[in-house]
Parts: structure tokens; C-alpha cells; sequence
């Protein structure tokens, strides 16, 4: 009797629970660590299936982190910024920060001691050490994890091209913070063609000859001999020439005996070394170029034309307008030569997200998806604006962003992938809408005719990286005294040929055509 009363109880405890089971319906459990699957619909035909336990988040993945820094450092602990970036990517960041201009030398110390962090910013990809401890094995091959990028979809976005020049030894060490792939241009003075009458150049020849109108037909109209054709600076011509030198055919790759010659080396300059000294022999550049470190010169209102970076129209024209206001500043389309376009390829990226090999296989994939997940559109919306309300407000539909509020809390670091934008050497924030849009169609211009970048530019030589810059110190002045007259230019072949048959620099050519077969084969 009792066995059936104890009996009985349990039976009504079942029904009970099995009743409130019933009608509960819903998830009551509010701890935010854990999720269910949604319940599949009884379609009465068959059994239901067994619903899988709780899926637990991951816990945040702790990163440390060395990158470039501009101006100020924000205070990560107090930034609303870092926070809601570290919350969206399931994150924990540690950052140190470092002034750009001495990121290199920073991060050879921490190499040199063995103290890397999980995640470095380098700033050049082909910097001599850099590369040797890449050989050595400090830093983690990518190319097996990020494999055909399934896992890694946003990555994937980035165009193949830059890939491809960021690789080292024909594997990518580095995922690379993307910008545009044109930059370099040449820029005229509008309102100096419009005062003498002369249309738009379209050719090497036809820009000459405005150089030479802009020399002696005196185009501000002061009555003074007192103006200059083209605005250069010996950095300018540098070992690949510059934007000029692609029209003449410089970056086109130039196979001796199994060997690449160096830009330098090719007929294709020696063409462009005979243009620029004419130029030069006409006084179509200031006499005083060979001393000019920089384009600023420019700014006196005394030049006609002037290579310059696209996004830097703007800029050029405001500063030069303080003294004439009547200056227009315009984009040349690429000029034509004799053996290409004026326009070159750039390198496509600035700054290299790199893994040290002592991270584990496991966290390095980590790291990966969290740079996967920082190439995404909100991400990037919330690096380049912050946060509304804070950092930014939306006025007449656009985001105006809070100067202050956004040095102290976002500043200016690489700590994302930035977004791939072809027009991001193009256009400039400060610019009205008309201008970039001008500048947008002139930068598709530029890529549709653009040349290759420099053959050797990201090939490695162990040769060249520890001996070039003392085989070839003498190289520049040599340039320099070609152009001004001080050395025929039999003196530069003879230079060149001395220079060809160094043993050192063959191997450096040998090795540069080794790298060049292992990176343009399919």
C-alpha cells in the first residue's frame, strides 16, 4: 500500500513538470554566454530530431599588437572607439603604438631581442632586415593558412595584384593594408595654357614644346623672364626615373644572359637621361634642381608643371594660390612617348600586417580572422568616422566628423585592413566633390595606361641588400652631373658597363631574375 502511495506521487510529479515543460515554450535562460538553435517544426510525419546542446561564444582573443602611429596616441583603455571595435571583432587588444617614422628601427630591436609581439605593422615590406629575417624564419608563412581564403571571404576582396606585391620569395608573408593602385602623376598650370593660347598636351613631344612656352613667352604676364617649365626635384629621377621615365619604356624588364638589368641599366633610360639633360639645356627647369630636395619650390608660382602624387593636386594648388590666385591646377592625361605612357603602377598597399612564426598555428588563425573581420564595410566605417554622436555627427547627409573627439579617442593608426578603394590616391578629403570626381576619372586614365612599376621593385637579392648601397652610392651624383652638363653621357655608359660587370652586381641581377621568373610564372 504504501509502495502504491510513493508510486502515485511520482506519477503526479511527472505530469506536473511534463505540463509546465509544455507550456514554458520559450528560453528562459538569460545568460548571454550561450545560444540554442532555433526548434525544427513538428510536421507530425516523423520523430523530432534531438536538439543540440548550447553553443558557447569563444572568449574574446587576446592580441597584442605593434603599429604605426600618427600624431597623439588615443587612450585605448578610455577610447568608446577601441571598445566597440574590440566587442564587434570578439577581441582584446594590447597596443603599442609607434611613430612611423621609427617603426622600423623599434621593431629591429624587438626582433634583435626575441620580444615580438602577436601582431606587427611594418611599414616596408623590402626593408634589408626585415627580409633576412624573414629568410631566417621569424616571421609565419601565410600562404597555407589563408589557402584558397575560403575562411577568410573579406580577404579574399583584396585585389590579386596587391597580393602578388606584397609577396616575399613568391609567398605572402604579410596581409597588406590595400590602397590605390595609381598615384604618381603630372599636373599643369590651366590658367598658363589659357593665357597663351595652347591646348592640352598629349604627347612627350607636344608637352615640350608647352615647357618651352612656358619658359620664354612669359605666361603670368609680369614682363620678367622670371618662369620655369617643369618643377623637379633629384628625387625625382631617383634609380627608376619617375612617372616621366614610363613614357620613354624605363619599367619595361630588360633580360641579358639570364640576368635583370636594373631600370637604370636599359637604352629606354639612357633616352630618358638624354630628355631630361635637354630639358635642363634649355633652362625649361630651374638651374638650382639638383639642390632641391623636395617639389615645394613649386608653391613660388614660378613653374608650369610638376610631377606630383594625384591626391596632391589640391593641396599644390592652395598653397601656390596664397601668392597667385589665379592658378588652376589640372591633371595631365598620361602623356604618350616613344615607349609607353607617362604612368606608372604603384605598389598597391602602405603598411604589412605581419604574424612572428613564434605565435602558435592556432592563434595565428585567430589573428587572421580578425583581420578578415576588420576588411568588412561597418568596420571600416567605424575606423575612418568613430562612432555617431561622439565622433561624428550626419550633416545635409553627410558625416561631419568631431577633430577633437576623434584625435583623442580613434587617432591615426593601423590597427584594421583598410577597405581596397581605387581611388584612394586619387581624391583629397579637404577637395570639393567637383574636383575628386575630376580627379576619379583622371586616375582610371592613369590605370588604363599605366606602365609596369620598376622590374626590380619587390625582388629580392641578398647581394643587393647587403651591398647595393655601397656599390651604387655614386649613382644619383652621376645622374645629377649627366643632366647639368658636368659628365657627357659617354661617361654614363662607361659608368654603366663598369657597373654590369661588377661580379657582385651580376649575382645581384641573377638573383633579381630568379625572383622575377618565380613571381611572373603561373
Amino acid at each position: 500500500m504504501k509502495r502504491y502511495k510513493v508510486a502515485s506521487l511520482l506519477l503526479s510529479v511527472m505530469l506536473a513538470v511534463g505540463l509546465l515543460v509544455g507550456c514554458g515554450g520559450k528560453n528562459t535562460n538569460t545568460d548571454a554566454k550561450e545560444t540554442t538553435q532555433p526548434q525544427q517544426q513538428d510536421t507530425g510525419t516523423k520523430e523530432k530530431e534531438a536538439q543540440p546542446s548550447p553553443v558557447k561564444e569563444e572568449p574574446p582573443t587576446e592580441i597584442s599588437v605593434m603599429t604605426m602611429l600618427w600624431g597623439e596616441p588615443p587612450d585605448v583603455d578610455k577610447s568608446p572607439f577601441f571598445q566597440e571595435l574590440m566587442k564587434r571583432t570578439n577581441t582584446k587588444l594590447s597596443i603599442q603604438m609607434i611613430p612611423s617614422n621609427v617603426i622600423m628601427e623599434k621593431l629591429t630591436l624587438a626582433l634583435a631581442s626575441r620580444q615580438l609581439p602577436d601582431l606587427v605593422n611594418n611599414r616596408n615590406m623590402y626593408d634589408p632586415t626585415i627580409v633576412n629575417y624573414i629568410n631566417q624564419g621569424a616571421f609565419t608563412d601565410l600562404s597555407a593558412l589563408l589557402g584558397d581564403f575560403s575562411e577568410f571571404p573579406n580577404l579574399k576582396k583584396i585585389p590579386q595584384q596587391i597580393w602578388d606585391n606584397a609577396k616575399v620569395n613568391g609567398k605572402d608573408y604579410s596581409i597588406p593594408n590595400p590602397r590605390g593602385l595609381t598615384n604618381q602623376s603630372m599636373m599643369i598650370r590651366q590658367d598658363w595654357l589659357d593665357a597663351l593660347g595652347l591646348p592640352m598636351p598629349t604627347t612627350i613631344d607636344e608637352y615640350t614644346n608647352v615647357l618651352r612656352a612656358f619658359k620664354t613667352k612669359d605666361p603670368d604676364q609680369n614682363g620678367k623672364d622670371d618662369t620655369y617649365g617643369l618643377n623637379i626635384a633629384t628625387a625625382s629621377m631617383g634609380a627608376a626615373g619617375g612617372t616621366l621615365a614610363a613614357a620613354f619604356g624605363v619599367h619595361t624588364p630588360v633580360v641579358e644572359d639570364g640576368k635583370l638589368l636594373f631600370s637604370w641599366m636599359t637604352s629606354s633610360y639612357e633616352d630618358y637621361l638624354k630628355y631630361m639633360k635637354g630639358l635642363y639645356d634649355e633652362g625649361l627647369v630651374s638651374k638650382e634642381y639638383v639642390v632641391l630636395k623636395d617639389n615645394k619650390t613649386f608653391y613660388q608660382g614660378k613653374y608650369g608643371s610638376i610631377g606630383i602624387p594625384l591626391t596632391s593636386r589640391f593641396t599644390y594648388e592652395e598653397e601656390t594660390k596664397k601668392l597667385d590666385p589665379k592658378i588652376n591646377l589640372v591633371t595631365i592625361p598620361p602623356l604618350q612617348g616613344p615607349g609607353g605612357y607617362a604612368s606608372v603602377i604603384d605598389i598597391g598597399y602602405y603598411g604589412n600586417f605581419m604574424i612572428p612564426a613564434s605565435v602558435s598555428k592556432e592563434k595565428a588563425i585567430k589573428i587572421l580572422k580578425y583581420l578578415d573581420r576588420t576588411y568588412t564595410d561597418d568596420i571600416s566605417d567605424l575606423r575612418n568616422y568613430g562612432i555617431e554622436g561622439q565622433h561624428y555627427n550626419v550633416v545635409d547627409g553627410k558625416k561631419v566628423i568631431n577633430q577633437d573627439a576623434y584625435t583623442k579617442d580613434v587617432g591615426n593608426i593601423q590597427i584594421t585592413v583598410g577597405l581596397f578603394d581605387p581611388y584612394s590616391k586619387a581624391v583629397n578629403a579637404k577637395a570639393p566633390d567637383s574636383v575628386n570626381e575630376e580627379q576619379k576619372k583622371i586616375s582610371d586614365m592613369y590605370y588604363e595606361k599605366a606602365e609596369p612599376m620598376d622590374p626590380i621593385s619587390g625582388l629580392i637579392s641578398d647581394t643587393y641588400l647587403s651591398r647595393g648601397s655601397e656599390i651604387f652610392k655614386d649613382r644619383d651624383t652621376m645622374v645629377s652631373k649627366v643632366v647639368m652638363g658636368k659628365a657627357e653621357m659617354s661617361e654614363w655608359t662607361q659608368y654603366v658597363d663598369k657597373m654590369k660587370a661588377d661580379p657582385d652586381v651580376q649575382k645581384m641581377m641573377k638573383e633579381f631574375y630568379e625572383q622575377h621568373e618565380l613571381k611572373t610564372k603561373k
